[in-house]
């Protein structure tokens, strides 16, 4: 199972990937941090089951909505919400995230909440 972080924290994806690697067996998390690398990922692994998106790369203010807008286009799976800053959150699920988690940290068992009921 793939799945796609993009974030710019590092110490997030870290406790993302340890959390999932000890849930699932072998899993295949993909990471991105920046906006640039995220189109050039996904592009090249459209396969992912799940992608997990920040409200804001490298910026302080929200900046990933048109990107979750510009996957919605080709892609039907499950994009999770995981902004810290609220008014990202809400736009992540307004360009088409399905589901927002409720914090940053809580995102890994919310990521396999959602895996174990949606298991194709």
């Amino acid at each position: 199972m793939k799945i796609l972080v993009i974030d710019d924290d590092p110490q997030f994806h870290m406790v993302f990937k340890q959390m999932i690697e000890s849930a699932i067996p072998r899993p295949i998390v993909i990471s991105a941090y920046n906006l640039t690398d995220a189109k050039t990922i996904y592009e090249k692994h459209r396969d992912v089951k799940v992608i997990i998106m920040d409200g804001c790369l490298d910026s302080a203010e929200p900046n990933t909505a048109p990107l979750v807008r510009e996957i919605r286009k080709t892609y039907q799976g499950i994009i999770v919400a995981n902004s810290s800053n609220e008014d990202g959150q809400k736009q992540l699920v307004e360009a088409g995230c399905r589901h927002a988690s409720p914090s940053k940290k809580e995102c890994a068992q919310f990521v396999l909440n959602i895996i174990k009921e949606n298991p194709d």
